[in-house]
This record gives structure tokens, sequence and C-alpha cells, in this order.
């Protein structure tokens, strides 16, 4: 048999195999990088009148005296303002707090659940914390982001875990077949009788001696 250089075809998918399930190592900074421009995406689309309203208005920081004039817009009440990063941020009254981290002092805004990627974003709160309650999971989730309607987003989502469904959903009442005949049937008391004896009992009387007894059913 003549020798060659060329690998054999089982060698080559083997190759291929290890080639295509190689793991790319990925750095913190750039997970920190991809969730900023995910973020942003998110947020130009769902935000993108508010956000040129702001940078309009200047409004980059939390203690900017200027305010949103819209009143009927849905994120008035939250205080609004973009950060030095470009994302859309939620105000308040603990920007002076030294102990609260940034993030849960001032979380960054999110749509609710109808966005993909913010339903994506809760299951992956909720599955990591070992598929914890709603009130825990936007309880975690508002530790660093505002969802709009949280609560009920979070409810939405929670409900749809299959393996909460299997551990925690109640089981379904059985239906119950038709009642037989016989119970259906009207007819007088005593009708049918029938007599069921078993014994005999041996019994001491009166301290001595044996009886016997049956009893009847």
């Amino acid at each position: 048999k003549k020798k060659t250089d060329e690998p054999d075809e089982e060698e080559t998918d083997r190759q291929r195999q290890e080639e295509s399930t190689t793991r790319i190592p990925i750095h913190l900074e750039e997970r920190v990088n991809a969730e900023k421009l995910l973020i942003k995406a998110i947020q130009s689309t769902a935000f993108e009148k508010e956000i040129v309203t702001l940078v309009k208005y200047g409004i980059f920081s939390p203690n900017s005296y200027t305010e949103l004039k819209q009143k009927m817009n849905k994120l008035t009440s939250l205080s609004p303002f973009i950060d030095n990063k470009g994302l859309l941020r939620a105000g308040g009254r603990l920007a002076k707090s030294q102990i609260i981290p940034y993030d849960s002092k001032h979380p960054v805004i999110l749509p609710n659940s109808e966005n993909e990627a913010v339903a994506a974003l809760i299951r992956h709160i909720h599955t990591k914390n070992l598929h914890c309650s709603a009130v825990e999971t936007f309880y975690l989730t508002r530790q660093k982001y505002y969802v709009l309607d949280g609560k009920k987003s979070v409810s939405k989502i929670v409900k749809r875990c299959v393996a909460c469904q299997k551990t925690a959903k109640r089981p379904q009442n059985q239906k119950m077949g038709e009642l037989p005949i016989d119970r259906m049937d009207s007819i007088q008391p005593f009708a049918t009788a029938g007599v069921d004896v078993f014994g005999d009992f041996p019994l001491t009387h009166a301290g001595r001696g044996h009886r016997k007894r049956w009893v009847l059913l």
C-alpha cells in the first residue's frame, strides 16, 4: 500500500468539529461594551423621541434644572436623563447617596417585555437565580434596569417558565365519569337486601367458661 500525506476523511471531520466547538474567551470589558451597544439599540428604537428631546434641552445629569416638558409622556414621572455613556437612565431623589450603587440609584430605562431582548433579559435573571419567584425576579431586575410595566412584564415571563410550571403548577382536576345505572334507578327501601355473617368468636363468660358468638351484617 502506498503511504500518502493526505489526512483521511474521519480525521478531517474530527478536526472540523473541534474547530467549530472551540470556545473563544470573552473578556469582561467586551461584555460590558456589548451590553451598552445592545441597550443603546433598544432605547433608540423604543424611546427615540424622548432621547431627542433630552439632548435638545441638555439633560445629561439627574440634577438638571430643565425637566421633560411633555406632561403626557410615559417617562416624565421618571425624571429621565442621559448619562456620560449615552444611556437613558431614571432620575430620582437618591443621587446624593454614597451607599447605594449608581446602577440602583439611576437604573437604565427599558421598554416592557413586548421587546424580545427585554424578555430574554428577564428570563436570564430568573434562570440565573434558580427560578426565583416573580417578586424576587422583579427586585433583582430593578437593581440595574427600570423596565416599564415592570411587575406585569416580569410576571408574564415567569408564568411562561416551563421549569416553574412543572414544579409549582397545580394539578388539573380529574373529570368525574358518569354514574352507573344502579345508582340512578328509583326503588323502594330494602327492596334488595343481603346478610353477611362471620365468626365464631370465643368469649369468656363471667370469668369462667367460653361461649361462641357470631356477627351478622
